[in-house]
């Protein structure tokens, strides 16, 4: 999700509908106060600002008694989404999850309880993570009961708010040195009935492999023995930074073994080229089996501290033992912002299931 997409949805109007929510449960609440305090130069904001912003306003106007405040929040959230589907249309309501981790987190316990509930209209998966780092003693006894609970959307946040590197979210980075807490989680919600939460524990599983691939593909290894097409589709999505990157296990696990080619040829042409310009490599091979081949090319440059190695898909094949496969990709060497050219000799590795299979080059010049 994007800020930009997102953002105008915190705006007058919904803070006028927050507010009249609240009064119809809690009568004594300031409406115009709350209202002239959270629009106060909203528009200069953008989202997640926006957000804490209107949360400010809510619980500056809202009782001391957390507890209180707690049962309003509820009372005045709009009833739970019944599916997975249209949660974007509740985001205007991220204020009021916003309230419970800005300031319930020395109430943890009454604080997992409303987002249990309140997460149903809108996902508390950024909020659980400040309880998770300052009460895991709490949070994951709490996780645990939740994992199979009745509503789909409170299963999904014990996947989702556990995830080690949620983006938007703040890195929960005892799990980043150690996933293994959640892992019971995601074992037992791999086989849950919807797609959304299953989603989610195959997100989980990638943000894992970045910091403990070896984990990940022992639990895809493990998973993949007389799996069914749904535990299928998630693991290969869970699989996806590795397979990306080439990983040959990753590949087995999908069906791309170690290949059986021959008569491996490699061309990239023009042999030389100014940055800015580009190269075509066109590859030809000879199939020694009948299997599943997937062909990807590695571009590997020079950095200033050493060699750097990006990644791009080719294509996948089925093909026979004796098949001629061939695969044509223009590879465009153009000034980015995110990296920097070098001139010199770049290498193209031809890469077949995570095997490097041939290689061509091309050198690079740039202007000086």
């Amino acid at each position: 999700m994007a800020d930009a997409l997102f953002k105008d949805s915190i705006n007058p109007a919904t803070v006028a509908e927050q507010a009249a929510a609240v009064v119809r449960v809690h009568p004594a609440f300031d409406a115009a106060g709350f209202t002239a305090q959270a629009t106060a130069d909203l528009h200069t904001l953008e989202l997640k600002d926006r957000v804490k912003h209107v949360a400010s306003a809510l619980r500056a106007h809202l009782p001391d008694d957390w507890t209180q405040t707690t049962q309003i929040l509820i009372a005045a959230m709009p009833p739970a989404l019944p599916t997975a589907e249209k949660v974007a249309s509740t985001f205007a309501w991220w204020p009021f999850v916003q309230v419970v981790e800005d300031y319930g987190v020395d109430e943890p316990e009454q604080s997992l309880t409303t987002l249990h509930t309140l997460t149903q209209t809108f996902s508390g998966e950024f909020a659980i993570r400040r309880f998770i780092v300052q009460y895991p003693h709490i949070a994951f006894p709490v996780l645990a009961q939740w994992v199979t609970d009745a509503n789909v959307h409170v299963r999904r946040l014990v996947s989702e708010g556990s995830r080690p590197r949620l983006p938007w979210g703040i890195r929960l980075q005892a799990l980043v040195v150690d996933p293994s807490p959640t892992l019971p989680f995601l074992e037992t919600l791999k086989d849950d009935d919807e797609e959304y939460v299953r989603r989610s524990v195959a997100n989980h599983l990638n943000d894992i492999s970045k910091d403990h691939p070896e984990v990940v593909l022992d639990i895809a290894e493990r998973w993949s023995v007389d799996a069914k097409p749904n535990l299928k589709r998630l693991i290969k999505h869970a699989l996806r930074g590795l397979i990306k990157a080439g990983d040959a296990r990753a590949l087995a696990v999908i069906g791309f073994t170690k290949p059986v080619v021959s008569d491996v040829l490699v061309d990239v042409s023009p042999a030389v080229i100014h940055l800015g310009g580009a190269v075509t490599v066109s590859v030809t091979l000879t199939a020694g089996a009948t299997q599943g081949l997937m062909m990807d090319m590695a571009l590997i440059r020079p950095t200033k501290s050493g060699m750097s190695t990006k990644v791009f898909k080719g294509v996948s094949k089925s093909a026979t033992a004796g098949d001629s496969v061939q695969l044509k990709k223009k590879l465009a060497i153009k000034k980015v912002t995110t990296r920097v050219y070098y001139p010199g000799e770049h290498r193209v590795d031809v890469v077949v299931n995570g095997v490097v299979v041939g290689s061509g080059r091309f050198e690079l010049t740039t202007p000086d």
